[in-house]
């Protein structure tokens, strides 16, 4: 993909806090650019343009309904939708790729690994993967980290993949 929606969602309300204007058209299609995208793939021409400015103007009718709705003012529901997106959106989410090089990694690992110890990184990539940012994970002893790490940077290096 060339553009990243998960970027643009993430940072979007951050820099409406800043300046509640809209954001030019050329450093909204930067917000989304994937390490993928050339500078042919983010020209800004008159129907991207028009697609921009209605989506800022969407999403700011959206925040000051909310805004409305739950009595606060328009700063207050862009702190918490910056504070909600930062976790939702989070850049190192699992993609279908990733997954195939994950799964990869485990039967790599196959014979030195207890079933517990894959029982336990697979818990550990889907509360990584959790939209709760209060859940926790309690690892066991034996918990095998550099696979873990391994899984992470795997995650990290498809992140933009399907």
């Amino acid at each position: 993909a060339v553009l990243n929606t998960r970027d643009l969602l993430r940072e979007f309300p951050q820099l409406l806090m800043v300046d509640s204007e809209r954001i030019a058209p050329d450093d909204f299609m930067e917000m989304m650019r994937s390490s993928l995208a050339t500078e042919e793939d983010l020209a800004v021409n008159s129907y991207r343009k028009q697609k921009i400015d209605e989506f800022q103007d969407r999403y700011l009718d959206l925040v000051d309904k909310v805004s409305k709705l739950f009595q606060e003012s328009r700063e207050d529901t862009l702190l918490q939708l910056a504070k909600r997106s930062q976790i939702i959106n989070k850049p190192y989410r699992v993609t279908g790729d990733a997954t195939t090089y994950i799964v990869s990694l485990i039967l790599e690992h196959k014979k030195k690994l207890k079933v517990e110890q894959v029982d336990a990184l697979l818990d550990a990539l889907a509360i990584s993967q959790n939209l709760d940012p209060d859940q926790k994970l309690d690892y066991p002893k034996d918990f095998p980290r550099d696979i873990f790490l391994k899984i992470m940077h795997i995650v990290k290096e498809h992140r933009e993949g399907i």
